[in-house]
């Protein structure tokens, strides 16, 4: 390979990663502008592990990752409307179309500029950059843009258009983002209204939207401090009849495996609950604050590893007190103290 050729590849792999970058800013920003524009209000806006949060006292940088997406832009939505829907009766709503499909309509702007930047220009690295952005733009079209689901998981062009034809979809849509926006602004799950929150019915708990209103509901129980009422809840949601997809799964199990630790903590139970795939989900998630209050109990009341226990708890620490989401953060500390509780 001559230097000519080396330069190439270096400018291709440049213009490659800033197109991915742009491609994946400008999705978001999409989803923001829409939002903003059909009456949503910010919340936070993430790339990466980097993410900006419009909290009670105004907006902060902060670091949050998510397991399997590169960025996520949350708002709050507007109130729920009344509408009359043909003769399906009174139904709840509330604007969903263009918020979904608004990140697909800017891949397809700035892969347009692509296109535009490898005719027009005589420049060979813009050349290059105009096939990457292009490229990088009609793959985000492709898997955001055309309807399907993966792994049960709606991509946006599904939810666009779907979401206004099932009520209970559409409500735990609503129901996730307005929950984290006042979880953001540092509102406790309990503090929220009480009917905001049910156990969907078994058959529909294979879609995703409306499993996400059964989890709240488990977390809201937790919460109150019915811990006993959240266990049966956990335990419906994880029959075999309920599809519940693997994400929420792993989610309930490891706070089952939390109150096996802080109440009987049985050696065997706990050794067969920690099986590989929760072990893995544990690694993944490691530092989400519920999983370094496990991870916590789990290194003093099982491992008896005090000096483990207190490396989880420092990490804890610091974590809450950059939280992107403050209204987790009392919850967490008292489930902390029922590990030292049991400690005692």
């Amino acid at each position: 390979m001559n230097w000519e050729e080396l330069q190439i590849l270096m400018i291709a792999e440049a213009a490659f990663f800033l197109s991915v970058l742009v491609q994946l800013v400008l999705h978001e920003a999409g989803h923001l502008i829409a939002g903003l524009l059909s009456g949503y209000r910010f919340v936070s806006f993430r790339i990466g592990s980097l993410i900006v949060v419009r909290g009670k006292e105004g907006c902060y940088l902060t670091h949050f990752s998510l397991p399997g997406t590169a960025g996520q832009c949350l708002l709050r939505p507007p109130a729920w409307i009344k509408k009359e829907l043909f003769d399906q009766g009174q139904m709840l709503g509330f604007p969903v179309f263009w918020y979904n499909l608004s990140g697909v309509l800017a891949n397809v702007i700035v892969s347009g500029l692509g296109v535009v930047l490898l005719i027009c220009s005589t420049v060979t690295c813009l050349q290059i950059f105009g096939i990457c952005l292009a490229g990088c733009g009609l793959l985000l079209i492709l898997t955001n843009g055309i309807p399907f689901k993966l792994g049960g998981i709606a991509n946006d062009g599904y939810n666009a258009l779907s979401l206004k034809k099932d009520p209970k979809a559409l409500y735990g849509f609503w129901l996730q983002l307005e929950v984290n926006a006042r979880q953001t602004l540092g509102e406790r799950l309990r503090d929220l209204p009480a009917d905001w929150f049910y156990l969907p019915e078994t058959s529909q708990l294979s879609n995703p939207l409306i499993a996400a209103s059964g989890a709240l509901y488990f977390q809201y129980l937790r919460d109150c401090g019915h811990y006993e009422e959240s266990d049966e809840v956990a335990g419906r949601l994880l029959s075999e009849e309920a599809g519940l997809l693997p994400l929420y799964q792993n989610e309930l199990r490891c706070e089952l495996l939390f109150d096996e630790l802080t109440g009987s903590c049985r050696p065997e139970q706990i050794r067969s609950m920690c099986d590989k795939k929760l072990q893995a989900y544990r690694k993944q998630t490691k530092l989400y604050l519920s999983r370094l209050r496990l991870s916590y109990a789990y290194a003093l009341l099982y491992e008896q590893n005090e000096k483990e226990a207190a490396h989880y708890l420092e990490l804890f620490e610091k974590r809450a007190a950059k939280s992107p989401v403050p209204g987790e953060v009392p919850g967490e500390r008292e489930a902390l103290e029922r590990v030292w509780k049991k400690k005692t």
